[in-house]
């Protein structure tokens, strides 16, 4: 079971996020600031894990078989070579 806590707040004098020795950094990203875990951290280019939670509706329809919302978490891995982000 995974379990997972939300948190708000802006990161207009946050530097880095230190969490059980792991180093999360904001970066700006498809129209919107991302936290991303620091995979690896070089000069030439940065190996980032970041993930993106979606919510699904439920539905009162029987047939659908979903009849709670369900948040679903996606791991998105980012390659940063030399100021260009590639997926």
């Amino acid at each position: 079971m995974i379990l997972i806590r939300f948190f708000s707040f802006t990161f207009n004098n946050i530097k880095k996020i230190v969490i059980n020795n792991k180093v999360y950094k904001n970066y700006y990203y498809d129209d919107d600031n991302r936290v991303y875990e620091m995979l690896y951290d070089s000069d030439n280019y940065k190996l980032m894990k970041g993930f993106e939670v979606k919510l699904i509706a439920g539905s009162a329809n029987p047939l659908v078989n979903r009849p709670n919302d369900k948040y679903v978490v996606e791991k998105i891995t980012l390659l940063w070579l030399m100021e260009r982000l590639t997926l």
